[in-house]
């Protein structure tokens, strides 16, 4: 091998630092060689061959020829990222093994998997297994040709709980139905010549399922067609309406067998459609930040082209109307979206719980979480209502909670995939909070985009590898930000799910318009959970070129900081006259002492409660406190806030002091955050003191009024201070947002207004209003005069001053 024998030569040569890397990572090559090698003889010849390699790295080591600080890892190597593949193969105490095309028509030999656990109701109703074909004698594995009406209405989930499941089979099957896609149908195998499911001789089947970043199977055994049927013989799970197809019973049975059985709580269609056919899962809030009409002729594009298919979720409670009967957190498919000449916009939606077909059957649990009680037969209206419904596009918000789209991958040209772990012991980007098992993991990769004049999105899609099913309190987020400039707009937008938010669903979605030309992006993924070694894969697909390259090394200096969100320091976001009492850091860059004039990469990362908005500003302010956010000011740092946690990333910061504010979506949230400042130069990193920390504090209620101004001058205070005195004043408007200024001056002989002490300038009409940030003046007799000033009346208008100094003093109204 070409890395062994480079390794002997750097040795000879006395490059022992360089010699080491490659002895390492020809080990590693031949592990990697040794999992996907068959032949024993030729595995024992490179297990021989490896520990040589190794041999002769840890003889080095131990000489002390090799440098003490450690060989990064490149995780990008095929090697890494083929054993975070491998880690992934053990789920739910089963072996999940990496598909090949040979599994696909293999005959298992092998005894079948036994039957998946039963649901609690499957118990009480005393299910036993029994052949399908006994139970549908008449029944095919899959119909040649799609049947002309809905096929998704011949497939109905019983009395089991994994109603996202069967939502996936039945937009399935319609997708199926229209586009001819076999969505669904080609997870299950073996397959005809048209890669539909066919009967197996035997009576065992597999699924192809992508799970924990690739294509996997049940690789040493299969599931039988066995399916759980009442004391009265009738199935106790998915089925078709008609039983003439036992496509969607089977898939269900070996994706259930994965997840540990029929008590499956469910998730949402869109995630387990990725599982099942790979499509790309979307998950839209309705009631939070929707753009409604630029959702709608998204989605509908897609559905009409049948590049994708949709799903509803309603939350834990639902308006009960005579129109829809819904039921509390429930999945239901879309199989039609309408749109006439005037606009009316309508999804047409089918409940999968069994009513009202051939036989008059409706669950146990339909009945119950309809309330209809035990007896009787439900009347037609009912019946209908509560199977299929239609639904404006407009109401929809009021009686669902999330739109679940699967987009079909096909619609991109590009795309690149990697497999990477991040793992807290250890490694420079994992904590562990001190005294629990909960950890924090962050990890850097760059993007790099061809973008040409298309306005063509890019999508990345961060999935989590997991070790079983139903994890919970396992939260992941991905964030995109251009590194070497801040987001234009300082405009402040409402908390997004889309925007590096944390959640604990098992993929998340990351959309933005790249800038034309090519750039270079940086793509922070953060876990927060229990557990210790966070491995993911994420994928970028866009109709640009795309590729994904290793992130930055880990920044050499970094501090942390832990602080709070208290009712002083709760200012909200920058719109809100309290925004300047957000807690702020001054962050000050040191010149490096064997490059001097060299710039520094900071990165930043904030995290706190996972339901709480949270955003972080970079500001060239030397440091100070500031109390508005201009546009050239404002050096990284995005107008959206995320739940949960925030980052931003700046390149090329000169030597000084910068500052970084904190700040809550709204004011007087109460809470705790942890900042992580890194730079690659030195910095330190310090609180700046609130306004009139440690000073005598006054504040003074006024109004602006038409019989104030008819008098003869605007309202004025008497300032009185004991001794040299340095002295704050900020002014706002109580009401509305109007140009305020404030000045101050001495107080003339002849009680008039004298000369200008201090000023605060020109008027402003910021929401924090206007500011004297600091004057000194000496104690007078007289004192002095504070003037706020309106320079245009509109009414009566209140304000109030805020007069801080650090000597004692007095204000009084003239």
């Amino acid at each position: 091998m070409a890395a062994a024998t480079r390794a002997t030569k750097q040795e000879l040569a006395g490059t022992y630092d360089a010699a080491f890397a490659s002895y390492v990572a020809a080990a590693q090559t031949y592990l990697f060689l040794i999992r996907h090698t068959v032949d024993p003889e030729t595995k024992q010849r490179m297990r021989t061959l490896s520990a040589k390699l190794v041999e002769r790295a840890e003889r080095i080591k131990r000489a002390k020829k090799v440098d003490q600080a450690p060989v990064l890892r490149d995780d990008f190597v095929i090697e890494q990222q083929d054993a975070v593949l491998a880690n992934g193969a053990s789920f739910n105490r089963l072996r999940l093994e990496r598909w090949s095309e040979r599994d696909g028509g293999h005959t298992v030999t092998r005894s079948p998997l036994p039957p998946p656990n039963l649901s609690r109701t499957q118990i009480e109703n005393g299910c036993t297994w029994t052949s399908a074909s006994k139970v549908f004698p008449q029944a095919c594995i899959a119909a040649e040709t799609p049947v002309e009406s809905n096929q998704g209405a011949y497939i109905a989930q019983d009395n089991v709980s994994d109603c996202s499941l069967v939502t996936a089979l039945v937009v399935a099957a319609e997708h199926h139905r229209k586009f001819g896609s076999r969505l669904g149908l080609s997870s299950l195998f073996p397959q005809d010549k048209n890669g539909l499911p066919t009967r197996a001789e035997n009576g065992q089947y597999r699924a192809r399922l992508l799970m924990n970043g690739t294509w996997r199977c049940l690789k040493l055994a299969a599931i039988d067609d066995r399916i759980p049927v009442d004391r009265s013989g009738h199935p106790i799970c998915a089925a078709s309406r008609n039983g003439k197809e036992l496509w969607p019973t089977l898939l269900e049975k070996a994706y259930l067998t994965a997840m540990g059985g029929y008590d499956f709580a469910g998730s949402n269609a869109a995630d387990d459609l990725h599982i099942l056919a790979g499509w790309i899962p979307e998950h839209i809030s309705l009631r939070q930040s929707l753009r409604s009409e630029h959702t709608w002729d998204r989605v509908k594009k897609g559905f009409w082209m049948g590049k994708c298919v949709l799903t509803v979720g309603t939350g834990k409670s639902v308006p009960q109307t005579s129109e829809l009967a819904l039921i509390p957190s429930h999945s239901y498919a879309v199989i039609d979206l309408k749109e006439d000449v005037d606009g009316h916009r309508q999804l047409v939606l089918i409940n999968p719980w069994r009513s009202g077909d051939e036989q008059g059957i409706w669950t146990a649990d339909m009945r119950a979480a309809l309330d209809l009680g035990g007896e009787g037969t439900p009347s037609a209206e009912h019946t209908a209502s509560a199977q299929l419904m239609s639904v404006d596009w407009e109401t929809l918000p009021v009686y669902f909670e999330a739109l679940h789209v699967s987009w079909d991958p096909s619609i991109f040209d590009h795309t690149d995939t990697v497999h990477l772990s991040v793992a807290s012991s250890g490694a420079a980007e994992g904590t562990v909070k001190a005294g629990s098992s909960w950890t924090r993991h962050a990890r850097r990769v760059r993007l790099q985009v061809e973008a040409d004049d298309s306005p063509t999105q890019v999508w990345l899609l961060l999935s989590r590898h997991s070790s079983r099913s139903g994890m919970k309190d396992e939260y992941i987020s991905v964030y995109v930000q251009n590194p070497g400039q801040a987001e234009a707009s300082t405009s402040t937008m409402a908390p997004s799910s889309e925007k590096s938010s944390m959640t604990d669903a098992p993929s998340e979605l990351y959309r933005f318009l790249p800038e034309r030309g090519r750039s270079v992006y940086d793509v922070t993924i953060a876990h927060e959970g229990q557990s210790a070694v966070f491995a993911f894969t994420l994928v970028v697909m866009s109709n640009h070129r795309v590729k994904l390259l290793e992130g930055p090394p880990p920044l050499q200096h970094s501090q942390e900081i832990e602080g709070s969100w208290t009712t002083p320091t709760s200012g909200g976001n920058h719109t809100c006259p309290s925004f300047y009492r957000n807690p702020q850091y001054s962050i000050r860059l040191l010149a490096s002492p064997t490059t001097p004039s060299a710039n520094s990469r900071l990165e930043i990362d904030a995290t706190t409660d996972n339901g709480t908005p949270i955003n972080l500003r970079l500001v060239y302010s030397d440091g100070e406190r500031v109390d508005r956010l201009t546009g050239r000011d404002v050096l990284a740092g995005k107008s959206t806030y995320s739940y949960g946690r925030d980052s931003l990333v700046r390149e090329g910061l000169a030597v000084g002091k910068y500052t970084l504010l904190v700040s809550s979506y709204q004011p007087d949230v109460l809470g705790n955050f942890k900042v992580s400042v890194r730079s690659s130069l030195p910095l330190s990193v310090s609180a700046i003191p609130q306004e009139g920390a440690g000073m005598f504090s006054r504040r003074i209620e006024g109004e602006w009024s038409p019989a104030t101004d008819r008098g003869g001058g605007k309202p004025r205070f008497r300032l009185l201070v004991s001794g040299h005195a340095e002295v704050k004043i900020r002014l706002q408007a109580s009401e509305g947002q109007h140009a305020v200024s404030v000045s101050v001056h001495k107080w003339g002989t002849a009680g008039e207004v004298g000369d200008v002490v201090a000023t605060s300038d020109s008027p402003v009409d910021h929401p924090c209003g206007a500011l004297i940030r600091s004057v000194r003046i000496p104690s007078t007799e007289r004192g002095y005069v504070i003037v706020p000033s309106l320079p245009r009346q509109v009414g009566t208008v209140p304000f109030q001053l805020f007069v801080y100094a650090d000597a004692r003093f007095e204000v009084m109204e003239m």
